[in-house]
């Protein structure tokens, strides 16, 4: 993150916005997950890692592709 490669993405549930859902590393130049923990850093369970991959991804690549364009 220092370097400026990584972005750290709190992902939250909108239908708990103070409760945390997990932490997300994000690669500036791969666009793609390089991290991403739950509570306590612990890993994900299968779903949560399936939100993030298919759903959380897809339209995170989308939002920053527009945003550096």
């Amino acid at each position: 993150m220092l370097r400026e490669e990584s972005l750290i993405f709190f992902i939250r549930n909108i239908q708990e916005p103070d409760t945390p859902f997990v932490t997300v590393e994000y690669s500036l130049k791969n666009m793609k997950i390089l991290q991403c923990y739950g509570e306590h850093d612990n890993k994900p369970n299968k779903d949560v890692l399936h939100y993030v991959n298919k759903v959380w991804l897809p339209y995170a690549n989308k939002i920053l592709k527009r945003i550096a364009a």
